[in-house]
């Protein structure tokens, strides 16, 4: 069974499938895994929604480094799409 989940979550970040968080939850490799869905289908909306209720204190500084990224731009997003309410309600 170990073998065969770690086969699952290997796939799961290397195809940028956000169901593999079933699996890894939000632990170092969900955050790979959610880095790879982001660099297959741009949406950073997902990633940062997922994230932004983790507690941040519990990864390492790159993991929190790559989550704070995707915040970013996730903010810039609604910037410019002139969504000034959703990102009032969203900080």
């Amino acid at each position: 069974l170990k073998t065969q989940l770690k086969h699952w979550t290997e796939s799961c970040q290397r195809d940028g499938a956000v169901e593999g968080l079933i699996i890894t939850g939000l632990t170092p490799e969900g955050i790979l895994l959610l880095q790879s869905f982001v660099d297959k289908t741009g949406d950073v909306q997902t990633a940062t929604l997922i994230t932004s209720r983790a507690a941040m204190d519990v990864y390492s500084k790159d993991e929190r480094r790559i989550c704070s990224e995707w915040l970013d731009s996730y903010r810039s997003l609604l910037n410019y799409w002139q969504m000034w309410q959703a990102r009032a309600m969203f900080d």
